[in-house]
């Protein structure tokens, strides 16, 4: 290794949550997506609920 020697010092891994990240309304990661139906036709998506609340 080119950058220095390799140790483990451990082999055990563990699920540490760093934070939760907003997901866009109608992004390839949004649930509404797979919904038939919507609460609007013309609801495009392109914004995050946040706390309930709409961020542009």
């Amino acid at each position: 290794d080119p950058f220095g020697h390799k140790r483990v010092l451990m082999d055990e891994t563990h699920v540490v949550n760093i934070g939760r990240l907003p997901v866009m309304v109608n992004s390839n990661l949004c649930w509404l997506r797979e919904l038939r139906e919507s609460d609007c036709l013309y609801d495009s998506g392109g914004y995050f609920l946040i706390r309930g609340m709409e961020k542009v």
